[in-house]
């Protein structure tokens, strides 16, 4: 709706075959999308779900957001493959947030696969933004 923004993610880090994408605050973990296998977008979740109602396209309904960290964890750890800078997405916007890896095999200080996360904004001819794709997080 015009109201909010609809955003989903598409995991394409073979080093990655499960990822959890949320944000931090207060130094709790709360996952907007989760279980989001490699080569796939976030799977669908019905309206009734625990977890934020996710449609058969692999988007979430939220609020607008302004300066949202990501965080980009493997499926059920503690730590971050990688975490977004600061990125506000306006009302009307649909976004797709995309895993990628970062070429050679490579692992934080927590063991945990590095990657990498691009923000693209899937309207954005109709929002008068141009490109498609920015990379918003890297290890």
């Amino acid at each position: 709706t015009p109201s909010t923004v609809a955003l989903r993610t598409v995991n394409a880090s073979p080093d990655l075959p499960l990822v959890d994408v949320g944000t931090v605050t207060a130094a709790v973990f709360k996952p907007l999308m989760v279980l989001i296998p490699f080569g796939f977008p976030t799977p669908f979740v019905p309206a009734d779900a625990a977890t934020p109602a996710v449609d058969p396209n692999g988007y979430i309904a939220s609020a607008a957001l302004t300066n949202a960290v990501f965080h980009v964890r493997p499926s059920g750890t503690p730590s971050d493959a990688v975490a977004s800078t600061p990125v506000s997405i306006g009302a009307g916007a649909i976004v797709t947030l995309v895993v990628v890896g970062v070429g050679a095999p490579s692992e934080s200080e927590a063991g945990v696969p590095n990657a990498q996360l691009l923000e693209c904004v899937d309207n954005a001819g109709t929002l008068g933004n141009a490109g498609s794709c920015t990379l918003i997080a890297t290890p």
